[in-house]
């Protein structure tokens, strides 16, 4: 990850409703110590679906950590699609919200794939989602004559299947887009009580003026969130309520003429 010529160790804990990803060294010392952090802990995602991938996916000489996520009981979360740096900071505008299986069906661990697609010689991010689509990012990162391919897939059987550079998928280019969400939406956040920051996450089908602010009890708005406008997409907004007191909040979100809110719970 950090170009010294010595591998590291990238192994992920699970926790029912949360992951860690831990990076060690080739000697068992924490990739990025940070004190008051668990000896090797760099993310802290909700359940991680399937194996991280390392690849370059920007185009400089440093590898990124791809990892899929998600909720094991139906219909509980979201699942996203996330990217960190090689310091394991997320990328901007990452992760990004995918299309969840349907409440009563349970999450299936696919790890992302990286490969050349098209090959035109850059690099594609392949997520086989759970409505049974194929999602696909383009990045302008080279493919290194398939060096730089992230490559393994497996499915909750312990499956895999491999896909060699070049190799032509077919991918489906119906009138519907699996990559934009079907209608607005404001998901509940999470976690859920938090303490002192948690997620909100909204689907945008169209592009909108988005306006996202955060209400005591009493009414009193105590945050702007977002005030902007969109292209339609799958968002997550982090919140720090670090400066406000213990209680039930109210957060809106508005896009054009369409108004949905939902309640969370900051506990100290």
């Amino acid at each position: 990850l950090d170009l010294d010529g010595v591998p590291e160790i990238l192994t992920t804990y699970f926790e029912f409703d949360r992951s860690v990803l831990y990076i060690f060294r080739a000697d068992g010392t924490p990739y990025l110590p940070q004190e008051g952090v668990p000896a090797g802990q760099v993310y802290r995602p909700n359940v991680i679906l399937g194996i991280p991938v390392v690849a370059n996916l920007t185009g400089d000489d440093y590898p990124e950590i791809v990892m899929r996520s998600g909720f094991i009981i139906p219909g509980t979360g979201p699942e996203q699609v996330h990217i960190l740096d090689h310091q394991g900071n997320l990328l901007p505008g990452w992760p990004i919200r995918t299309p969840a299986p349907p409440r009563q069906v349970f999450s299936t661990v696919f790890t992302p794939l990286v490969d050349d697609l098209d090959n035109d010689g850059l690099v594609e991010l392949i997520l086989i989602s759970e409505p049974g689509q194929i999602l696909v990012w383009d990045f302008d990162a080279p493919s290194d004559g398939g060096r730089n391919h992230g490559r393994l897939l497996m499915d909750n059987r312990n499956s895999s299947m491999y896909l060699s550079p070049g190799t032509p998928t077919d991918v489906d280019d119906g009138n519907d887009n699996p990559l934009l969400p079907a209608a607005f939406a404001l998901g509940q956040n999470y976690p859920n009580p938090f303490n002192p920051t948690t997620n909100i996450q909204f689907d945008i089908p169209t592009r909108s003026h988005v306006k996202l602010e955060v209400f005591n009890v009493r009414g009193r708005r105590v945050a702007t969130l977002l005030d902007r406008e969109l292209t339609p997409g799958w968002y997550t907004v982090p919140f720090d309520g670090s400066r406000l007191a213990s209680g039930v909040y109210l957060y809106r979100l508005r896009a054009g003429e369409k108004t949905l809110s939902k309640k969370m719970t900051l506990i100290k």
